[in-house]
């Protein structure tokens, strides 16, 4: 069995750098449960396409391998698979998570299989679903022509605003995490064509996919603890020195999806890697230069806007997407007791499981029957399942959740998730930044 290490410890260190700067000089292309893979000739022929693999080259993909084949009906095939591209003699790596027995996530992906089973897991499994996607994906073109040539002044750029969050926020979620469809390369075509507006795509997905997901609440791993440093502290044992307050606060918060696809993007381009986050990023091909002409003719798209009408122009949509992606994507992980890791709970302080970690960050989660709430929040209101089990479009959390409650009650989880409401879960999240910042 690999050596455990606490998940402060991370995956990020030194020496998985060493081994992404010498993997042209060695067949390792991959570690899964301590244990090194060459994949290489495996890239073109695997299901999930060649590109999460190209981008995670030289690191632990442990957690990335568990949660996205955890709805697999396949597992024994997958497994066998994985077998047949093994380094032998290779040094194993160390693991953070205890992956050899795992009840948690074992009685989880029983309920997720079985619900696959007879309802399927995907957007296109869902009619309701298909028709809202497509609603805000007509609301959001025709929003984007009419903000492009100066049409429609602050209602539309409302609207647009809205629509960003709706439509390029939930696309580029829903396909990043290939829950959009079975077919990966239709998720990943979607997702880029559709999203730009709300997070350039290579940003989200270092940021978001193969950073915060995996990494939730870990020092030194999880990009989303540090986009506020400069203003505002979410850590509570933050390496900051104090940060301003005041108007800037609400700006930052205002903006925050401007400010991963401009700050975000320059600073991946220029350090390959996250302020605050150890991990080495590392670029598929000439995905690099690509993510430059796109950062440039975003920028270029707010400089022709604002120069046509006016800087305010420019700016409410960004303003509007980015007070709604804050407000809901905030809440479930920044709180006290997520960083706690599942305090008061039976099982969160004795396991070691990952998934168990992924339940237990999410204390601020809301309204897991409700529909409503789904639909608001992109399914962001329902983060336990989501992360532990990203390729499930959230459609499908409702009747999931409604599942899945008695595993949490037989595990003594947390049950955050369908006793509060989303103003006991902003209560928390601000009851948290007032206690670490000076309000």
């Amino acid at each position: 069995m690999a050596t455990l290490r606490s998940p402060s410890a991370g995956l990020g260190s030194l020496a998985m750098e060493a081994r992404v700067e010498s993997k042209s000089k060695s067949k390792i292309t991959h570690w899964i449960h301590g244990q090194a893979y060459d994949l290489t000739e495996w890239l073109p022929r695997h299901p999930g396409g060649a590109y999460l693999l190209e981008i995670t080259r030289g690191t632990d993909c442990t957690e990335l391998f568990e949660s996205y084949h955890a709805p697999s009906l396949k597992e024994k095939h997958i497994r066998a698979t994985l077998a047949q591209y093994k380094v032998d003699g290779a040094e194993p790596s160390t693991t953070t998570y205890e992956w050899g027995a795992t009840p948690v996530y074992d009685d989880l992906k029983s309920v997720v299989r079985a619900y696959r089973r007879r309802h399927g897991i995907k957007a296109t499994d869902s009619w309701a679903a298909l028709a809202w996607i497509a609603l805000w994906g007509l609301l959001h073109y025709a929003a984007l022509a009419r903000w492009l040539l100066g049409l429609g002044g602050l209602p539309n750029a409302m609207v647009l605003g809205c629509s960003i969050w709706w439509w390029s926020g939930a696309i580029i979620h829903d396909a990043t995490h290939y829950s959009l469809a079975y077919k990966s390369t239709v998720s990943e075509r979607i997702g880029w064509l559709g999203g730009w507006m709300f997070c350039l795509p290579s940003t989200w997905l270092r940021q978001h996919v193969t950073g915060h997901h995996v990494h939730t609440n870990v020092e030194g791993h999880d990009p989303d603890l540090y986009h506020w440093t400069r203003f505002f502290h979410v850590r509570p044992r933050h390496r900051d020195p104090t940060p301003s307050h005041g108007w800037a606060t609400l700006v930052v918060r205002s903006f925050s999806s401007l400010l991963a696809s401009l700050r975000g993007t320059h600073k991946l381009l220029s350090d390959a890697r996250w302020k605050g986050c150890d991990a080495v990023i590392v670029w598929s091909g000439r995905e690099a230069l690509w993510l430059s002409i796109q950062w440039a003719l975003f920028v270029g798209m707010l400089v022709f806007v604002g120069y046509r009408t006016s800087v305010c122009m420019a700016a409410v949509p960004f303003a509007v997407v980015g007070v709604l992606y804050y407000g809901f994507s905030q809440v479930s992980h920044i709180n006290a007791e997520s960083f706690e890791k599942g305090k008061g709970t039976a099982a969160a302080p004795q396991s070691n499981e990952w998934a168990v970690h992924q339940i237990a960050t999410t204390r601020g989660d809301y309204g897991y029957r409700s529909r409503v709430w789904y639909m608001l929040s992109i399914g962001l209101n329902n983060q336990a399942i989501h992360h532990c089990f990203p390729s499930v479009h959230p459609c499908h959390y409702p009747a999931l959740s409604r599942l899945m409650k008695p595993v949490f009650e037989k595990h003594g989880l947390p049950q955050n998730g369908w006793e509060q409401s989303f103003g006991d879960a902003l209560r928390l999240h601000f009851m948290h930044l007032q206690a670490l910042n000076e309000y």
